[in-house]
Formats: structure tokens, C-alpha cells, sequence
């Protein structure tokens, strides 16, 4: 079954933000393939892996899918998984808002597991923060060129060569909680221990 939370909107955030949001967070930081389609009804995100291991095991392209309806001062956000759709348009929504998410055959061994709890914690700490603190500009990561990368606070675009922020000051480096060498932002493990890359805001 899909995974589903309701969220109050708070601080004037409203739907969209928090779905621009989300469609940032896959592409920024789970470097996943993503599109959306926004109306009154609700809100449908689609988000595949690059690679495409996962369609060559199991004979077709799988997509993690993200529904969002509002509900009075609400949002309901369920999460599920299924065969992605080339062509999201306006039919998408009336498809994924009056009927239980895709969830494709084979989904136990489904590779983000854990990635509907991932997309609840982020968007509760983007609601609570009133969207300013995690906001991700969606055209800022579309012109990003090949040596740059945006910083994680305010999102300013920086040379992936420099260590902080030109902007703000921020450290650009993840810093491995097991022997404290620097890596880049987008390291999935430590070169000098192996030990898993940890973004900030989780290692608390």
C-alpha cells in the first residue's frame, strides 16, 4: 500500500511551495529524474533513478510517485511507487487524486524504502520553517553547470572547487562522522574510512 500523512499548513506556506519543494529535493538531493504537474486538484511528482538498473531487472522503468490533495487547511502527501508516465499532463491528476497510488509487482525489494519517511520529515521541516530555510530554486538547479553546485543554505551558486559559500560563508563540504575527512556535497561515502556520507541535518 502507499505510505500517507497529513500535513497543516502553516506560515503561509501553501501547496505548491511545498511541492516545488519536494521536486527539488529529489533532483538536488536524491540526483533523481523529476516532473510534476500542478492544479487546484492536487499535485502529482514523479521521481526515477538516472540509471536505469532497476528497468533492466525488472522489465520496466520504475518511478516513486508523490501525490498531494489539499484538504481544508490540510495537505494529505501519500507516497507509492509504479511504472513511470513519459507524459504527465491534467488527466494525471484526476487519475492519481481519486484513485490508490500504482504500486507495482516486485516493490519489496524497492531500493528508496525508506524514502516516503525522508519525504515526510522534509516537508514538515519546510512547512515549520515557513519555506524559507530549505527552499530549492528548481531554475537555479536547471542552468547549474558541470563545476558548480548550490550552497545548501542559501542557495547561491558556487564553484565545486571552493570550500564555502561565496555568498554566505557556508561550508560546501560534508564532513564524515566517523574520521572527520571533507568530502564534496554529493559524496555518497568517505574516500579515507568508506564510512557512509551523512548530510548534516540527519546526523543529529
Amino acid at each position: 500500500m502507499e505510505t500517507s500523512k497529513m500535513f497543516k499548513l502553516l506560515n503561509d506556506v501553501s501547496m505548491k511551495a511545498v511541492g516545488e519543494y519536494i521536486e527539488g529535493f529529489l533532483k538536488m538531493e536524491k540526483q533523481m529524474d523529476a516532473q510534476a504537474i500542478y492544479s487546484n486538484e492536487g499535485i502529482i511528482i514523479q521521481g526515477r533513478q538516472i540509471d536505469d538498473t532497476w528497468k533492466k531487472v525488472s522489465g520496466m522503468d520504475m518511478a516513486t510517485q508523490i501525490r498531494i490533495i489539499p484538504t481544508g487547511e490540510n495537505i494529505l502527501v501519500s507516497v507509492g511507487q509504479g511504472k513511470w508516465s513519459d507524459k504527465i499532463g491534467a488527466a494525471t491528476i484526476g487519475l492519481f487524486v481519486f484513485a490508490p497510488l500504482a504500486i507495482t509487482a516486485g516493490v519489496g525489494a524497492f531500493k528508496q524504502n525508506k524514502l516516503p519517511n525522508e519525504i515526510f520529515a522534509k516537508i514538515e521541516q519546510f512547512i515549520l520553517s515557513g519555506g524559507q530555510s530549505s527552499t530549492v530554486d528548481l531554475n537555479a538547479v536547471a542552468s547549474l553547470k558541470d563545476n558548480e553546485e548550490i550552497c545548501p543554505k542559501c542557495k547561491a551558486k558556487n564553484d565545486k572547487s571552493d570550500k564555502y559559500c561565496t555568498s554566505c560563508g557556508t561550508s560546501l563540504l560534508l564532513t564524515c562522522s566517523k574520521c572527520n575527512t571533507s568530502m564534496p556535497q554529493d559524496a555518497k561515502f568517505c574516500s579515507s574510512c568508506g564510512e557512509k556520507a551523512v548530510p548534516e541535518d540527519e546526523s543529529v
